[in-house]
């Protein structure tokens, strides 16, 4: 009597391929179709996100554009207002400069950038610390030397990306509506109330930035104040920082944007592609 072999016990004989072929191939053909299903069904719902995603940044920048509009003329009405406060002599009660200093290194913006009451903050207390006058000096100096400093959300004009940095486009990247930084915020208060004090503390401050878009802007600044006065000084700080740049991040010396703004300073007060 034959031996059946193992595996195949009951069968007379081995299938053909053919048979094997024949039984699988409804299987492939359902594979391929739940394969190409899963395909379609991919690329509908990749579409589908791609227009949400669409639609939610127009609507994102439609509502960013209605904020600065709004943030602008707010703005505009402030400086305004503290400007005749300012020029009328209009007191009111003593400002402490070192709470105001305070009060303002805890200003912060939402989650989601500025708001119109936070701003308005921002702004009236810069306006009431230079108010103080002179005597703000010393609270502002405190500050500028401990390095410390808070980043806000830039609100600009339309009329400038601030990313060209080319012959003619420095100035306009360094205008903002609302300070950038603190510390620059400060700077415009030091400016505001002029003087040998403050003046002298923009250039310490400018002796020893760090960062190349306070070099540049506090260049500016001093010379608004004293023109020819401290083009020297911007001119070392500038290449002093570009051959050292400091190990901060930010814009400092070694990163593209704050390179940029140092050779800029450089260009309009001689020294590397200057003179």
């Amino acid at each position: 009597m034959p031996r059946r072999r193992p595996g195949w016990v009951g069968a007379a004989s081995e299938p053909s391929s053919a048979a094997v072929v024949a039984g699988t191939w409804p299987w492939v053909a359902v594979l391929v179709a739940i394969l190409v299903s899963a395909a379609v069904t991919y690329g509908v719902l990749s579409q589908r996100w791609a227009d949400r995603v669409r639609r939610e940044r127009a609507q994102a920048e439609s509502a960013w554009e209605t904020t600065r509009a709004t943030l602008e003329l707010e703005i505009d009405r402030l400086r305004e207002a503290a400007s005749v406060s300012a020029g009328s002599g209009a007191g009111g009660e003593p400002v402490d400069p070192a709470d105001a200093v305070r009060r303002l290194t805890e200003l912060r913006p939402g989650p989601d950038g500025w708001t119109v009451a936070t701003l308005r903050r921002l702004i009236t207390g810069l306006a009431r610390l230079g108010e103080a006058g002179p005597a703000a000096v010393p609270a502002i100096r405190e500050y500028l030397r401990g390095g410390s400093d808070t980043v806000y959300p830039e609100v600009r004009r339309p009329t400038g990306n601030g990313e060209g940095l080319g012959e003619g486009d420095e100035v306009e990247a360094l205008e903002f509506i609302s300070p950038p930084t603190l510390r620059m915020g400060l700077f415009d208060v030091l400016r505001a109330i002029g003087g040998n004090a403050a003046e002298r503390l923009l250039a310490e401050t400018l002796r020893t930035a760090t960062d190349g878009r306070e070099v540049s802007y506090l260049a500016l600044l001093l010379d608004e104040m004293a023109p020819g006065t401290y083009g020297d000084l911007a001119r070392v700080a500038a290449a002093d920082l570009l051959e050292n740049p400091a190990p901060t991040g930010g814009m400092g010396g070694g990163d593209e944007m704050g390179r940029r703004y140092l050779e800029w300073v450089l260009r309009r007060w001689g020294g590397r592609d200057g003179r």
